[in-house]
């Protein structure tokens, strides 16, 4: 997802560590609980209700998911492409 916000000029940044992985709709560098609370929370909510409409599923309210061993090269493709679609259709 980190390229298809920069291929679509989109202030965004994925965060996390290991397999966990959280979107946040912001220029600022997410520090904290608060940092990550001035993002634009109804861009997250459109995005995460677009994923579920494109068949994913990440954690509600936080646009946040993780990979498990398991996850192969094609779904990681799935999330990417679906995420940008999700993106072009709902930017405001």
């Amino acid at each position: 997802p980190r390229a298809v916000f920069g291929e679509l000029d989109v202030q965004a940044q994925v965060t996390g560590i290991g397999s966990l992985f959280a979107i946040h709709f912001t220029a600022e560098e997410i520090t904290d609980y608060r940092s990550m609370l001035r993002g634009d929370q109804e861009m997250k909510k459109r995005l995460f209700m677009g994923l579920i409409n494109e068949g994913l599923l990440l954690f509600p309210n936080k646009c946040a998911g993780a990979l498990s061993t398991l996850t192969t090269e094609s779904e990681v493709d799935t999330l990417v492409d679906a995420t940008r679609r999700v993106v072009q259709r709902t930017r405001g």
